[in-house]
This record gives structure tokens, sequence and C-alpha cells, in this order.
């Protein structure tokens, strides 16, 4: 890398403090890398992170261009600026962290820096322009999965490099059982200021009630809580056109909860968070003109990324032991 990690910390210091300026005084869950970030460990941590994963996929970013597909508030943005990137793209579909990396970029005057508020699956850039995408805790997101890699092979260049890392991990036991717990809370509640770090102010089936009442006040109170439990998985149109079709033919949908699937939140449609077998989406990968490769990945404790490089050696076992995924793609 052409830059050493102490410079590159120096110079995100001065962004951190900047970013204060900007932040909504509202307590937002998309502020906390930020507020994080005003600790020197935390940010070391998060460069050192993200230069093993440049190193692991063989890549220097200097004179690169890249794109953070869901780049969130946007501090991996300012990391891959200052590790040398030429250009540093970064989309989102969350227009308030758009708008905040917008007025904190154009205060520092990073002009190499573009965002814009985007779907993952309709990348709006030219073909074979970008050498590398960086997917980190976004692909559990992403609605059509298939669709983002089609774009990706689309938009990078020759042997461009599509990197994957995300802590959904479908074949670590523990994982699963905990982010079923996570998905339940959210689908049916109740409440919970944290569930395994996660903040539940307002279930989607409560959510889906205020869609039901909002379209036909005249319902009664059983009936909008049966019709909000039969309309799982659907968003705030297929709902209005379930309960047009109840009051039509008294037909009652069947889309019911199953505990163990993922829930959609019915304003935007979008998952909480999704699992994946990194094994299956490397063979995805693989239809859409990708090499790829995956890796066990452990994080958090020093003792547990200082093996790292043991366990990457034994993806194919320790995968189904490691909190995380690294999915390293190039294009064919």
């Amino acid at each position: 890398m052409s830059k050493g990690i102490g410079v590159v910390i120096h110079q995100l210091k001065s962004v951190v403090t900047e970013a204060e300026n900007f932040l909504p005084k509202e307590d937002l869950w998309w502020k906390l890398p930020w507020q994080k970030a005003k600790k020197e460990c935390y940010l070391k941590d998060r460069v050192s992170n993200n230069l093993y994963l440049l190193r692991l996929a063989k890549i220097d970013l200097k004179d690169k261009i890249v794109l953070d597909a869901g780049c969130g508030a946007g501090l991996d943005l300012f990391i891959f600026y200052f590790l040398g990137a030429k250009k540093v793209f970064g989309l989102d579909i969350n227009k308030e962290e758009i708008d905040f990396i917008e007025k904190l970029k154009s205060k520092l005057g990073l002009n190499s820096l573009i965002v814009s508020c985007a779907d993952a699956a309709n990348l709006h850039f030219s073909d074979e322009s970008i050498d590398l995408i960086f997917c980190h805790e976004t692909i559990s997101h992403i609605n059509n999965v298939d669709g983002f890699f089609k774009e990706a092979k689309m938009v990078l260049k020759r042997e461009g490099v599509l990197l994957i890392s995300d802590a959904n991990n479908l074949c670590n036991p523990y994982i699963r059982y905990k982010t079923y717990k996570i998905w339940n809370c959210f689908e049916n509640g109740p409440p919970r200021k944290n569930i395994f770090g996660h903040r539940v102010l307002f279930p989607y089936t409560e959510a889906r009630k205020r869609v039901i009442r909002d379209c036909s006040p005249n319902l009664n109170e059983k009936e909008v809580e049966l019709l909000a439990k039969a309309t799982s998985g659907k968003i705030k149109d297929e709902i209005i056109e379930a309960v047009k079709k109840y009051l039509e033919e008294k037909e009652l949908p069947k889309n019911f909860y199953h505990y163990g699937n993922p829930p959609i939140e019915p304003l935007s449609g979008s998952y909480i968070e999704r699992l994946f077998n990194p094994k299956d989406l490397v063979n995805r990968l693989s239809s859409f003109g990708f090499n790829s490769r995956y890796y066990a990945f452990f994080t958090g404790r020093t003792i547990l990324k200082m093996i790292n490089p043991l366990f990457l050696r034994s993806s194919p076992i320790s995968i189904y032991l490691a909190r995380s995924f690294i999915i390293i793609a190039k294009k064919k």
C-alpha cells in the first residue's frame, strides 16, 4: 500500500472531528461508526481490517477506482481515499447517510469521493470502469443478489475484483440461532432496546397493521390483526392489494411468518439481514463469470485476528466456527 497505517489514521482523525458538525442530533443507528471512530483504537482496527482484506485480494489501491456498494455513513470511503485510491464511489439506499457524506466531503473539498443514493442491483456506471467493488456487511441486505452480481460483472474491469465481507455466516450454528431470534423479534416484537446488538423499535407486524388501518379504517381490530399476520413478507402496495382482495372476496392471504425466515420491512421492502452460505455464493458468482474463493474470517479479539492466516488454509472446516466469511471474486 502507498501509505502507512499511522499516516492514514492521522488524516482520518481530522475527518472524524469535522464529521461531528454534520451528524444529526437524533439517536440514529447509522451514526455509530463515526461515534466509535473518536477512539483511535477503533480507527486503527477499522483501517487494519480493510488493509487485511485488500492484501488478501492482492490489491494495491494506488490509482485504482473503487466502488463501495452499501457504503453506509461512509467511513470506509474516506479510508480508501487516504489509502491512495484515484477515485472512490459510494452508494447506499439510505438518503440520510448519503446526504451526510455529501456535506462532509464537500466541506473537506474531496472531489474524488462521489456518492449517490441507489440500489446495488442497479449500478449506473460505465462498463469495465471499476477496479474494485467493496461489499462489507452489505450482501446480506441486498434483495436481488443475482442482479447485483450481474451488474458487478458488467462494471468491473477485466480481472477486477468483487470483495465481499459479511458476518451473516449460515454455516455457523450459533450465528443461525442468534439471527433467527433477531428476525423473530423484528417481525413479531416485542420492542427491544437490544437483542444481540440490534434495536427493535416498531415490529414489522405493527407496521403492517398501520398500513391496513390507513387503507381500510372500517376493519375491526381482529381483522386488522389477522391480516397483518397473513401478509408477512409483503410490502406496502402488496398489503393494500391483499386487503382489497379480502374485502371483495373475503379471501385471507396465506403469507404467515415462519420462524427461521428473514422478515421484510413493509415500507422499504428491505431485509434486516439474511444469512448466506459462502459456498453457495461462490457457486452463484461462478455462473456470472467470476473466479471466486471463500475464506473463514474471525473478528473480535486480537488473538482470533492473529490466527486468521491459519484458519484461511482450513476454511472448508473452519467456516463452521467462523463468525464471518470473505469472498474474493475476480472477473474472468
